[in-house]
């Protein structure tokens, strides 16, 4: 890859599983990278903690449109 994405891009990871390194990994290819690692939370993190997913989720999504 020669030059990193631009758009605005979320990573989310369940503490128990890759946490904050999905974050971290997502830098190396996008500029524009907001992370969250969510507390109690393994791999599927939309079936174990929809509700915290979506607090980290929506808020994003609504300043990307706005």
């Amino acid at each position: 890859m020669t030059q990193k994405l631009t758009i605005p891009l979320l990573a989310i990871g369940g503490d128990a599983c890759l946490g904050g390194f999905v974050g971290e990994s997502m830098k190396l290819v996008a500029e524009n990278v907001q992370s969250a690692s969510i507390d109690r939370c393994g791999h599927f993190v939309a079936d174990e903690r929809p509700d915290t997913l979506l607090e980290q989720l929506l808020p994003f999504l609504f300043a990307s449109v706005v």
